[in-house]
């Protein structure tokens, strides 16, 4: 399977950023010639133009000649602006599909945050039925350790949320110190406590910077645990029938269909389960009685994962 990388949408606000830096940076050239004196008001259009074009360019940029095929246990990508993969199936741990997003993470702690993509659903499917694998350990295991990274990036989060504060209260506090008094207007104390307050930001937006890129790091985790909390609530979960034929599931561990028999009959229903938010699973559908296994509708199995034999 290759992966189909949004192109026609983008290029079209690619081009408008490039030619809007480009008009503005010869609206400040015409400018700075009809009117030399006023070429520090104009400095604006100069910065505006730059940063416009340089947007453009990097925007442009992004997965240009970008790809991604997903063979037999090999994927192989170019993406972005300089990420690539090639490697085995085998060497994924886990696969994150989100809106033209699709997360790749290695057993080796290598992260691939591949984007763009319009089929990043289909490309994760496509990945974890390779390395599918039914979950082993027990659910208030994996429960407790989702539960210990929450609390921690919950935590975190708070200290980015202070440190936001913070930066406004340094800025707040600067102005009061001042006086409110225009930099033209400072005296040298005023400097001191300027050049003060500059410093005390900076360590403050360091800081928050650094405690909002360690609360990023859980993301994928998080995600991961929720993932594997699923699988085996799916592969633990008692059985609504002791005449259970056959269990099935998708590939995002979102519920289980199990197909139920009779004792000395060939007749047999099938109920659905999924998993609620709270992680629980119920039983949201149970079919009618069909008069043998092969009379099941194959439109709503043939998308499923066999894991009979796995639980």
């Amino acid at each position: 399977m290759d992966g189909v990388f949004i192109r026609k949408k983008t290029n079209v606000w690619n081009i408008l950023f490039l030619l809007c830096g480009i008009f503005f940076v010869f609206l400040y050239v015409f400018l700075n010639i009809v009117d030399p004196e006023a070429s520090s008001e104009l400095l604006i259009f100069l910065i505006a133009g730059i940063l416009c074009s340089s947007a453009g360019i990097f925007l442009m940029l992004l997965n240009h000649g970008a790809y991604i095929h997903v063979g037999e246990n090999t994927i192989k990508a170019r993406f972005n602006w300089f990420g690539s993969l090639d490697c085995r199936i085998d060497d994924i741990e886990f696969v994150l599909p989100q809106t033209n997003t699709l997360t790749i993470l290695l057993k080796n702690g290598k992260r691939c945050v591949i984007m763009g993509l319009e089929n990043s659903w289909a490309l994760s499917a496509a990945i974890r039925g390779q390395n599918f694998k039914i979950e082993t350990e027990a659910a208030d295991s994996i429960r407790n350790e989702l539960a210990q990274h929450q609390a921690t990036r919950k935590r975190e989060l708070r200290w980015v949320f202070c440190g936001i504060a913070l930066m406004f209260a340094i800025i707040f506090l600067t102005v009061l110190l001042t006086g409110g008094r225009d930099p033209d207007e400072f005296s040298r104390l005023d400097w001191t406590v300027f050049a003060v307050m500059c410093f005390a930001e900076l360590a403050v937006a360091i800081g928050m910077f650094y405690m909002a890129q360690r609360c990023g790091k859980h993301l994928l985790p998080i995600e991961q645990l929720k993932y594997r909390l699923r699988g085996a609530i799916i592969a633990a979960h008692p059985l609504p029938n002791n005449n259970t034929i056959a269990v099935y599931t998708d590939d995002d561990y979102t519920g289980r269909i199990v197909v139920c028999g009779f004792p000395n009959d060939k007749s047999v229903f099938y109920c659905v389960q999924e998993i609620a938010g709270n992680f629980v699973l119920e039983t949201v559908y149970t079919s009618e009685v069909f008069g043998s296994a092969d009379e099941l509708p194959e439109d709503e199995f043939s998308p499923l994962i066999d894991i009979t034999a796995l639980i």
